[in-house]
């Protein structure tokens, strides 16, 4: 196995767990792919539910129905403050930071960073 990527949607936030890709086949594009082929999975599967506000109780209209856009997702992931590289890829494919947890990490303890992006469908 190249590369793995382990996340989970749910009706307008998607946590990634893991995005690794072995030493040997890094620089080559296959994190981008993988990641790309995420967000197209999560964007797909919000189009194919357009219930998804019913299903939630949410009258389409309201203001907290907005957050719930069949045209777009927000991805959630944590990353060590260390882990340089994870940073600069993530930024690179649109991830901004927008919290930090303070001694999540253990051996060595390290605050996890919060990025988040913004998917949206453009059909």
């Amino acid at each position: 196995m190249w590369g793995l990527l382990l996340g989970h949607g749910g009706l307008d936030v998607a946590s990634l767990y893991i995005l690794a890709v072995d030493p040997t086949a890094q620089r080559q594009g296959l994190g981008t792919k993988l990641l790309q082929a995420f967000e197209q999975r999560l964007l797909q599967d919000k189009a194919l539910n357009p219930k998804s506000h019913d299903a939630q109780g949410l009258d389409p209209k309201s203001h907290n129905a907005k957050d719930h856009d069949a045209k777009s997702r927000r991805i959630l992931l944590e990353v060590r403050a260390s882990n340089i590289k994870a940073r600069r890829f993530y930024g690179r494919h649109g991830f901004l930071e927008i919290a930090r947890r303070p001694h999540y990490y253990q051996a060595p303890q390290e605050d996890a960073l919060i990025l988040e992006k913004k998917v949206f469908n453009h059909l």
